[in-house]
């Protein structure tokens, strides 16, 4: 099934958010796509035809006599990606459109680093147009660790989710999974990940893609080279236990003892939380 989607966090970071996920399984229509003209007209970045041209290359020469002849790209011909030649994308819902068409094709969707390209991130801003000022901190201490805050958007959340589900295509899994599930905690060794807002709700999105295409979903906000943890595994059962406890892990006194606890029982291969 589908993932589930954290209520609303709080401003304030908790171990879980005030009420259980809910988001449906399919939402039943796109949020906040607007149909109406965009100010400009966009050409579909990085299209190029069989020898190599782009929308730069027919707008600087200014012909499009033989756009849809032979010399169309495997994505499609220059009347279809580029402003001049009477293509390009004037609405929301174009962008939306070339973004879930083409997410998979190298460099359109994602760039190599698996970071949202210019076409995906257009349909993402005119999509959420209420999440323009939507400003994600990192905050990092003296060790290094690092701390999301303000990572969780309802808009964009819809956004990637529909996109993951649509596509099956694991980046937009792992923002929707961000954008949905709220901020966590990375302070490496062999705690890894700590989600602030919504353990269950990454649990939800991590067996999804796992389960669906295989994919072991990555923390974009940070753009590290490393995959989450599992969120419904041992690890986020201590860490559940300790905080129920009162115990705060981001304490600077209280590590030590913790991480000797946690090596010390052989926690990386404990078979029961229990």
């Amino acid at each position: 099934s589908s993932p589930t989607k954290s209520a609303t966090p709080s401003s304030s970071l908790s171990s879980k958010p005030s009420s259980s996920p809910s988001r449906s399984s399919k939402p039943s229509s796109f949020p906040s796509i607007s149909s109406s003209p965009t100010q400009v007209c966009l050409d579909t970045p990085n299209w190029k035809d069989v020898g190599g041209n782009g929308c730069d290359d027919y707008t600087r020469y200014g012909s499009c006599s033989y756009a849809d002849s032979i010399i169309a790209g495997d994505m499609g011909s220059a009347s279809t990606h580029c402003c001049i030649c009477g293509g390009g994308s004037t609405t929301c819902e174009d962008l939306r459109s070339k973004c879930q068409k083409y997410i998979n094709v190298l460099d359109l969707g994602f760039n190599e680093s698996g970071l949202v390209a210019p076409l995906c991130k257009e349909a993402e801003s005119c999509s959420c147009e209420e999440a323009a000022d939507h400003d994600v901190k990192i905050v990092t201490n003296e060790r290094g660790e690092q701390e999301t805050v303000g990572l969780y958007n309802e808009c964009k959340c819809y956004f990637w989710s529909r996109l993951c589900e649509d596509t099956r295509r694991g980046e937009a899994c792992d923002y929707a999974a961000e954008y949905c599930c709220g901020d966590y905690w990375y302070f490496g060794l062999g705690f890894g990940f700590e989600y602030l807002n919504s353990p269950k709700c990454y649990c939800d999105f991590f067996n999804y893609a796992q389960k669906e295409f295989g994919h072991t979903l990555k923390p974009k906000a940070l753009n590290i080279s490393k995959e989450f943890d599992a969120p419904c595994g041992q690890m986020q059962d201590f860490i559940a236990e300790l905080k129920s406890r009162g115990l705060d892990l981001r304490l600077e006194y209280e590590r030590p003892s913790l991480e000797a606890i946690y090596y010390g029982t052989d926690g990386q291969n404990w078979t029961n939380s229990a």
